[in-house]
């Protein structure tokens, strides 16, 4: 089924949907328990809201789901749950500098490329200081809010235990669209919004449909189900029951769905992080996701200085599949050339309007294709931009994977290896792929925050799961 024919524009569903997430939002937090309610909300948005429709404010970025996700829950806690807010925030003052360094880094970033550029007959604008700040702000709602949530909304045990069930609850509701859509094709988001929120050309994968549900691609759909059986897998060690279904059962399940959704790198990292948690004692799962933290922060150092030695990989995989090897030559050609454009402006980057991008000096065409997340904020915010970004989300993992073993109770070990694993998973696919979505930043101000908690009462042990954070999973 292509989708030529099909409307561009979201319908008015899709805008109206956007609306009442507020009211529901709202009421959700008046009726639940405040982590209960926003992690609800926030995985609910997440899985369900439309892609591609936002809100365009004079003055403001465009407001798209999960910037909205995050707003709704910062004004409802201020209205229903202000204390929440107020609560001192344990774990040191990591977000606040990272978000300042960014923001001032894209406002560095409008007054330095004020000079339009040509190519050919092609024209790609200056900066202003409004386009810095439009993408200050614009970061403030993608790094600092769902970070800030993280941070003060999972503080202690209890909060971690009710993430996880949530995630891997989620999942399994998930699954459900997911096998829809492998069964009939990815026509969910085009059915309820009115527009597709990808191009039909990447949804066959190995003879069959790739879904793309209500996200961004059927990357971030793998990406989302790769996450949520991790998290079933930690759930799984520390014998915690995930709703009504036993966790060995809903871990065996959620694999499979990872598998049937055709993302490969998610089924790489899926089956690899898995195994580390099966096999590793926490105090080395901790570390084992450190070195892959260190990995991702190290990878633009290393094609920027071109020391990557990617020419034994390619001989290698063509050896084994030349399509591939194909792909992923043609992949780093294209790093090489994009890095030496952005090491022209190394510090503050090119900017906006696809400045970072290469086209031919001739025809205009560009000719450039920006695939990994690294590589497109390298280009368009520098290496300040890029290292501040990687930063709040891999920091909390550097911390905390190398001290598992300070924590005193062997549970709590357990869940924190395991939630450094789920962050470190999705960290390094910012090699390859895009952003995709903010979650892992809620993930990451969560592990900053609880580790202090954790370590401050090493004699303590879990309580019992109450019926009041169990009986909810399988119906927010």
């Amino acid at each position: 089924m292509a989708s030529s024919g099909l409307a561009v524009v979201p319908n008015a569903l899709a805008y109206l949907a956007l609306l009442l997430w507020l009211p529901a939002t709202v009421f959700a937090l008046k009726h639940y328990p405040p982590t209960k309610a926003a992690v609800g909300v926030y995985l609910g948005g997440l899985m369900f809201l439309p892609q591609v429709a936002e809100f365009k404010l004079p003055g403001l970025p465009e407001l798209h789901k999960e910037h909205l996700i995050g707003l709704y829950l910062l004004a409802g806690l201020y209205f229903v749950h202000r204390r929440v807010l107020r609560e001192r925030i344990p774990g040191g003052r990591l977000g606040g500098p990272l978000m300042a360094l960014i923001v001032v880094g894209w406002l560095l970033t409008g007054q330095l490329n004020g000079d339009p550029l040509r190519f050919g007959p092609n024209t790609r604008p200056g900066l202003s200081m409004y386009d810095g700040l439009h993408e200050a702000l614009q970061s403030v709602l993608e790094f600092g809010i769902p970070f800030y949530l993280g941070r003060v909304l999972i503080r202690s045990r209890e909060d971690l235990r009710l993430l996880l069930k949530y995630m891997a609850g989620a999942g399994v509701i998930y699954s459900l669209f997911a096998l829809w859509e492998i069964r009939m094709s990815p026509q969910l988001h085009a059915n309820f919004y009115g527009v597709h929120p990808n191009e039909f050309t990447t949804v066959r994968r190995y003879g069959g449909w790739r879904p793309l549900l209500f996200m961004d691609s059927g990357i971030a759909v793998g990406q989302f189900f790769m996450m949520c059986m991790l998290a079933a897998a930690v759930l799984r060690k520390v014998r915690i029951p995930t709703g009504r279904f036993s966790s060995r059962v809903v871990l065996g399940y959620l694999f499979i769905i990872m598998v049937v959704v055709k993302s490969t790198a998610a089924i790489i990292y899926g089956v690899v992080f898995f195994g580390v948690m099966k096999v590793f004692k926490p105090k080395n799962q901790g570390r084992f996701a450190v070195v892959v933290c260190l990995v991702l922060a190290a990878y633009p150092l290393i094609r920027v200085v071109d020391v990557f030695p990617y020419e034994v990989v390619l001989k290698e995989l063509y050896a084994w599949n030349p399509e591939r090897a194909w792909s992923m030559e043609y992949r780093f050609r294209n790093e090489d050339n994009l890095v030496d454009r952005a090491m022209e402006r190394p510090v503050f980057g090119w900017g906006t309007y696809g400045r970072n991008r290469i086209f031919d000096m001739r025809t205009g065409q560009d000719i450039s294709a920006t695939d990994g997340y690294w590589i497109i904020a390298l280009g368009s915010q520098g290496l300040l931009g890029l290292y501040a970004c990687l930063l709040m989300l891999i920091y909390p993992v550097l911390k905390v994977g190398w001290r598992i073993s300070r924590i005193g109770d062997p549970e709590d070990r357990v869940l924190m290896a395991g939630l450094c694993l789920l962050v470190a998973a999705r960290a390094i696919d910012l090699i390859p792929n895009g952003w995709y979505t903010s979650f892992p930043l809620f993930l990451a101000g969560s592990l900053y925050s609880l580790y202090p908690g954790l370590i401050a009462s090493p004699g303590a042990t879990f309580s019992p799961p109450s019926s009041s954070s169990d009986q909810h999973v399988f119906r927010t």
